[in-house]
């Protein structure tokens, strides 16, 4: 029998031949064997999520998450997602934005969203939510406004900055149905 190193050593001989072996069973019966532990796994994994869904969306997880995907429908009824940062106030999830956004014009045609939490990229890490976009008053605005600059620090500054030319900071809160 030989070793590792002299296996690779011999593959780049210009004459080597190596046996051929039929390893295609081996192959088949990990697959299924595969397939019947992920069928297992996804039956448990639903039966967990159906009773983990309302945990999993209670406003007080959310505090130190940073992303959540925004679904907005267009007048065509073609959903958007958007990942957006948010913060919570008043036990309700809001996020600020400019008022030359898409998100903004599809919110004014039709108030209904979904949410899911999300990674910086937007790919859902989470169960999508149902819920209603209201737009805030000014009075509520500037202290969202304040507590989305202590959450996100530099990084909502330079947000701010490079945004300023899609108009005036808007803030809309979404109510979970």
């Amino acid at each position: 029998m030989i070793g590792v190193f002299q296996f690779f050593k011999n593959l780049s001989s210009p004459n080597t031949v190596l046996p051929i072996i039929n390893l295609s069973f081996i192959r088949i019966q990990q697959k299924e064997d595969f397939h019947h532990g992920n069928k297992r796994i996804q039956k448990d994994m639903s039966k967990l999520m159906e009773k983990k869904i309302d945990i999993m969306f209670e406003i007080q997880n959310l505090h130190n998450k940073k992303y959540i995907l925004l679904e907005t429908y267009r007048k065509s009824s073609i959903p958007v997602r958007t990942p957006v940062w948010f913060v919570i106030f008043d036990g309700t999830i809001h996020v600020v934005t400019r008022e030359d956004t898409g998100k903004i014009k599809r919110l004014r045609n039709n108030k209904s969203v979904k949410i899911a939490l999300c990674t910086f990229n937007g790919k859902s890490v989470g169960e999508w939510i149902s819920g209603i976009a209201r737009f805030v008053t000014d009075e509520e605005s500037k202290r969202i406004i304040e507590l989305r600059k202590q959450k996100y620090g530099f990084m909502e500054i330079i947000a701010r900055f490079v945004s300023r030319k899609k108009g005036k900071l808007v803030v809309f809160s979404i109510e979970i149905k």
